[in-house]
């Protein structure tokens, strides 16, 4: 997570996920902002980047293909 941070590219799309972890993405993200004393913000993407993420995706995969 902290290489897609730092090396990431603003507005794309990450899977990061593990399903062995103990914590949640948002929950490592609140430990580390925390840490740094910052505030942190979640916002849950609208209707119209709902689909522009889903889109990503699907050309992502056919692409992979």
């Amino acid at each position: 997570m902290l290489f897609i941070l730092l090396n990431g590219v603003k507005s794309e799309v990450y899977n990061i996920a593990n399903p062995n972890s103990i914590a949640t993405i948002a929950q490592y993200a609140q430990i580390l902002a925390n840490i740094a004393k910052v505030n942190l913000k979640f916002e849950l993407p609208d209707e119209i980047e709902q689909k522009d993420i889903l889109n990503k995706q699907i050309l992502f995969y056919q692409l992979k293909s």
